[in-house]
């Protein structure tokens, strides 16, 4: 029943992907990389990957597989803003719903914060079906719709922290997608799993850093992501290093929706090639 559903949006997802890449696509053999992220859309969107999508049932996945639960630790979980009382909470944190991306609220001072108004934000919120935005990304569509408040990170003398965001292929970690600056002019750099600067899987529109310095436990988030990857075709694997500590920011498996356009024209089918359906 879930792969006929899955399947109804076949037409929808074609009409997108020719809107925003201006390219055709044949969804029966898909042969980029691109197209074969509209394919794993239609043909496997499972319930696990619903799980692993909800940012609150993902530190049961990540603890089941590495034995501990290394995601941003939760500090409260509500059903409903008004649920929400200030005197629970530190004085920094960040409030989120579990169902979608960039639903996020980051609060530094909380006598600063305007709870009446994000409340107001975080209906709205509660009320968008995620799956049904431009992109049609349905493994979004069953996440019972929630709140949580995670802990305020930073690293002590940065902006921003960095994401380092690892694209996996059928279990394999294939290169790390590295975002900086992400408040004040975001770049967008890519390095293979030797930490070599790899210009050729740079985006369009994205400035880059060719000598940005590698993470001190870049090994062990390697590591981490071929556990967390062996499940699934295609998934990315982002972490934060805060505080010499590795943290888990989500699990992530149609990056972009699929509408990624390469500086390079060939990179394309060559990351297609490397993902097996």
């Amino acid at each position: 029943m879930w792969l006929d559903y899955c399947k109804t949006f076949k037409n929808k997802i074609i009409t997108e992907y020719t809107k925003f890449l201006n390219k055709r696509i044949n969804i029966e053999n898909p042969i980029l990389f691109t197209e074969k992220v509209q394919w794993l859309k239609i043909y496997d969107s499972s319930f696990l990957k619903t799980f692993c999508t909800d940012k609150i049932t993902v530190h049961d996945y990540v603890k089941e597989k590495i034995g501990k639960d290394i995601c941003v630790p939760i500090l409260k979980i509500y059903d409903k803003p008004e649920e929400i009382k200030l005197d629970e909470l530190p004085n920094q944190f960040v409030i989120k719903c579990n169902h979608a991306c960039q639903m996020n609220i980051i609060v530094k001072d909380k006598n600063n914060f305007n709870l009446s108004l994000a409340k107001q934000t975080l209906n709205k919120w509660l009320k968008e079906d995620y799956s049904q935005n431009i992109g049609y990304e349905l493994h979004y569509k069953n996440i019972p719709h929630r709140i949580l408040v995670e802990e305020y990170k930073e690293n002590q003398g940065h902006s921003d922290l960095i994401d380092y965001k690892f694209y996996c292929f059928n279990g394999n970690p294939i290169f790390c997608q590295v975002i900086t600056d992400r408040h004040s002019g975001e770049k967008i750099s890519h390095y293979d799993m030797d930490w070599n600067y790899r210009p050729e899987y740079d985006w369009i529109n994205f400035s880059s850093v060719s000598n940005l310095q590698k993470p001190k436990h870049y090994s062990k988030m390697i590591e981490y992501a071929k556990i967390l990857s062996k499940d699934f075709k295609l998934v990315r694997v982002d972490f934060y290093e805060i505080d010499d500590k590795i943290y888990l920011g989500e699990l992530t498996f149609t990056p972009m929706a699929g509408y990624i356009k390469y500086k390079n024209p060939n990179t394309n089918l060559q990351l297609g090639n490397l993902l097996k359906l």
